[in-house]
């Protein structure tokens, strides 16, 4: 994964090892899509006003 970019994804083993939550991305719990769906509409809302898209849900 590219470190100039965060990212929303799964939380499981090896994207625990390569994300960090709230800092380079946001981790969602398997099975949680409305989870999901508010973490990116977050992130993509950060990211458009300037943010790091790595933002408090």
């Amino acid at each position: 994964m590219n470190a100039d970019n965060p990212v929303v994804t799964i939380n499981v083993r090896d994207n625990r090892d390569l994300v960090e939550h709230g800092k380079t991305g946001l981790l969602m719990e398997l099975g949680d899509v409305n989870g999901f769906a508010i973490a990116s509409k977050s992130f993509f809302r950060s990211r458009t006003a300037g943010g790091d898209g790595c933002g408090k849900i």
